[in-house]
């Protein structure tokens, strides 16, 4: 925090005190003076409370856990950017985020699958990754996992997805924290499986 003329002045009565330059009512003064500059100049600050049971998702890294952040290195930022924006409730910002991590997901089981020119609209990818999967064997360990987890890409795409891009809708907090939670599980789910991006 930058209090520039509180510091000034800190450091000018040090040096009174060091220099045996004030006896104690001086230094009173200069302490009151001193209170009077620091409250102006808080004054000219911003500050953000968070509530303590909101504090981590503002200051924790690797929201969705180490094996997230290993396996899909690029989704850190949104992932804690979404943590951020629930933390100052800023709802919709958290889902926007979160839609950028989905989306990351979706590329990297279309990858895994050998998916050529993925489409970039939502339903498009998702209609190839079905197909895809429909094409797996059922010796496939990958077909029950990728079943499910398409199931969800549908799902966030038309309940999420659609109306935070584009600018449809807002999210209560409660809303966010359940899409995050969402989000978060799909997520660990395939880094539980090793899939990496």
């Amino acid at each position: 925090m930058d209090l520039a003329v509180s510091i000034k002045m800190v450091g000018s009565v040090i040096s009174q005190i060091e220099n045996g330059e004030t006896d104690c009512k001086v230094i009173s003064n200069e302490f009151k003076q001193l209170s009077k500059v620091i409250y102006a100049e808080i004054q000219t600050h911003h500050f953000l409370f968070i509530e303590p049971t909101k504090a981590r998702l503002y200051s924790q890294s690797e929201l969705f856990g180490r094996e997230v952040a290993e396996q899909f290195p690029t989704t850190a930022d949104d992932i804690e950017e979404a943590g951020k924006c629930l933390a100052l409730d800023r709802s919709t910002a958290s889902v926007f985020h979160l839609m950028r991590v989905m989306e990351t997901a979706i590329y990297a089981v279309a990858k895994d699958l050998n998916i050529a020119n993925l489409q970039e609209n939502w339903g498009n990818a998702i209609e190839q990754i079905e197909k895809a999967i429909g094409k797996l064997p059922k010796s496939d360990s990958r077909k029950q996992l990728y079943t499910e987890v398409a199931s969800h890409f549908l799902h966030v795409k038309d309940a999420w997805r659609n109306t935070t891009m584009h600018g449809v809708g807002m999210y209560t907090e409660e809303k966010a924290q359940r899409i995050f939670d969402s989000v978060k599980d799909v997520m660990k789910l395939l880094a539980e499986s090793g899939l990496r991006e």
